[in-house]
């Protein structure tokens, strides 16, 4: 069993919120170290993402800081989603013109994640919990809403 190393880096930017895809001007990234392997997971507060950002940010992390895995999540945060009046909009991290500062910021926050490791000890906690949803009826009601109450706002204009 290899000794497990843990580090978390922040990068901050003020760039980053006049980004369409991002909402927040923070990124966090995450290095786990077992033995001389390293993940890298880099978390930016955005909607999903697009692939081929997702790639470009892998294949930058394994490049520029020398780790053997990465991975690129989004809090899928949904703030910016559709703001953009008379509009549906939908900008994944990484749809913008935005990708060189997201990326700079990722491995910024990489490259502190790494500086911070240290030694740690993994423990888990098995946490069951019940969660109302909407479900499909809840849905379908919302949707009824969505649709009548503009009807009826217009039919009385």
């Amino acid at each position: 069993m290899y000794p497990l190393e843990l580090g978390l880096g922040e990068a901050r930017d003020s760039r980053l919120l006049k980004c369409p895809d991002v909402c927040s001007d923070r990124i966090y990234a995450i290095a786990i170290k077992a033995g001389e392997e390293i993940l890298m997971l880099a978390i930016v507060d955005g909607n999903n993402a697009l692939n081929a950002f997702r790639k470009k940010v892998i294949s930058a992390l394994k490049t520029s800081l020398k780790v053997s895995y990465a991975e690129l999540l989004t809090t899928d945060n949904h703030e910016k989603t559709g703001l953009i009046t008379g509009k549906h909009t939908y900008i994944p991290v990484g749809a913008s013109l935005c990708n060189d500062i997201i990326l700079s910021n990722i491995v910024k926050a990489g490259r502190r994640a790494l500086a911070d490791l240290g030694k740690c000890e993994l423990r888990y906690y098995r946490i069951d919990f019940t969660s109302k949803t909407l479900g499909s009826s809840g849905l379908a009601l919302f949707n009824v809403i969505a649709y009548v109450i503009p009807i009826i706002f217009l039919m009385f204009l």
